[in-house]
């Protein structure tokens, strides 16, 4: 259920309308989409194996941003620890959903390039098309890495929600 919105998510809801509103083609901040195609592909040529590299990967992306305990990762990113113990110890048997996949992105405060990298990890791509991926895309363009306001903005426009503990708290 949509709260009635503050006026810095009034502000924010203005902004994503904007952002979602822009053809297309123009890709990720106005990128040129020819050589948006080449990042894919080489992204994409670099991945291997998705399912076995998406622990290494978030181990990888942690180490980078000197981040040590697990449970700042899980509460920023609004999973529950079960998930966050299934991903880092389950390996090869276990691939996280598109949405927590997400929630890691924002959750890790990652930039465009490190949520591909996240995406392409988990078998995923952060795309320009779908609803979910555009508003993950603006946020992460806008470096603004709330999980609260994300599913705000998620919720309004009837997309699915990121972080289980955000869902099940409504």
């Amino acid at each position: 259920m949509i709260k009635k919105p503050t006026a810095a998510q009034r502000a924010l809801l203005l902004s994503l309308e904007e952002y979602l509103h822009l053809p297309v083609e123009m890709g990720y901040c106005g990128d040129d989409p020819f050589t948006e195609k080449f990042a894919l592909e080489e992204a994409l040529a670099s991945a291997g194996n998705p399912q076995d590299g998406f622990r290494n990967c978030l181990l990888a992306l942690m180490e980078r941003k000197g981040i040590e305990k697990y449970s700042a990762v899980y509460r920023a990113a609004g999973i529950s620890k079960f998930t966050f113990s299934r991903i880092m110890n389950f390996g090869q048997d276990h691939k996280p959903s598109k949405e927590t996949v997400a929630a890691l992105a924002i959750g890790l405060h990652c930039s465009r390039e490190e949520a591909q990298e996240l995406y392409h990890a988990a078998g995923f791509h952060l795309g320009t098309t779908d609803l979910l991926d555009r508003i993950i895309g603006f946020f992460i363009r806008e470096q603004h890495y709330s999980i609260r306001d994300v599913n705000y903005c998620l919720d309004y426009f009837g997309a699915p929600l990121i972080g289980e503990r955000t869902r099940d708290r409504g």
